[in-house]
């Protein structure tokens, strides 16, 4: 055999050779892709007192109306079972091993590829249940999620993270209010079992504000009036009105996955 087919022979041999690594690489980097299911989000809100057909407002207890509530949203995120079982251990133990932190940083990329988020700003109608812009569809890692999580942000008016306005009914009196929240604020809403993204398939998953959780223990009659008799409350006027109010926040809200599309989350599925 001369040089030349020498040379051919070894070409050939090489080039089978990477084109089999190629083929084993792909083979690697499909075997590392878990399977997807999309998620579809709504957010609105609910109460003991239903909704007016009439007017589209929606009653909360049996003395206070709300016509209107708003939420600004920067982004949202759903945190998997496993990421949350890791974060309780990582808190039980208060601090991270050498080992963890050495995984966390070398993991930190791929950490990143797996967030699941919507990213915003969104406007949130609670009455409505419409998000401005539209809240897209996402792909997720199919398997089992525990927490929903969000951050307030003041976008609504440019200055405003929460706007709730309404009526309260005291006596025979209708008393009008408005809440106003500025600041931003990260809150989480748990749901105690978790729930399923299935693979290959869309899972609706459902965020909850009860208005009677979130307005629970407010004691309007002690509330100062504006110059227009409006009860406004903000961090600067009724101000201790306001705190109790956010203090409710994560405990008004649940979520989980509507099973049977009902648009409502029943006892098996909070």
């Amino acid at each position: 055999m001369n040089k030349k087919n020498v040379k051919s022979l070894v070409s050939c041999l090489l080039m089978g050779f990477a084109m089999l690594m190629m083929i084993s690489c792909q083979e690697q980097d499909l075997s590392k892709n878990p399977e997807t299911g999309s998620v579809n989000l709504s957010v609105k809100a609910i109460s003991s007192g239903g909704i007016d057909s009439q007017s589209s407002v929606r009653i909360a207890a049996t003395s206070i109306i709300i016509t209107e509530a708003y939420l600004g949203i920067d982004e949202i995120e759903l945190e998997s079972l496993e990421e949350y079982e890791a974060e309780e251990i990582e808190e039980s133990e208060g601090e991270e091993s050498d080992t963890e932190q050495e995984t966390d940083n070398e993991g930190s990329d791929s950490e990143e590829e797996d967030e699941f988020e919507w990213e915003g700003p969104f406007v949130l109608n609670l009455i409505t249940g419409e998000s401005t812009p539209e809240l897209p569809t996402v792909e997720v890692v199919a398997g089992t999620y525990k927490e929903f999580e969000a951050e307030l942000i003041p976008i609504i008016g440019d200055s405003a993270s929460v706007v709730v306005r309404g009526a309260v009914i005291v006596d025979t009196d209708s008393i009008p209010f408005e809440l106003v929240f500025e600041q931003e604020l990260e809150f989480e809403i748990e749901n105690e079992d978790g729930f399923e993204v299935t693979p290959n398939s869309l899972s609706s998953i459902l965020v909850e504000f009860n208005l009677d959780s979130l307005l629970a223990g407010i004691d309007f009659s002690l509330a100062e009036f504006d110059t227009d008799g409006v009860v406004r409350i903000s961090k600067d006027q009724n101000t201790a009105l306001i705190s109790a109010i956010v203090s409710n926040f994560e405990s008004s809200g649940d979520c989980g996955k509507d099973e049977d599309g009902d648009h409502e989350l029943d006892d098996d599925e909070d």
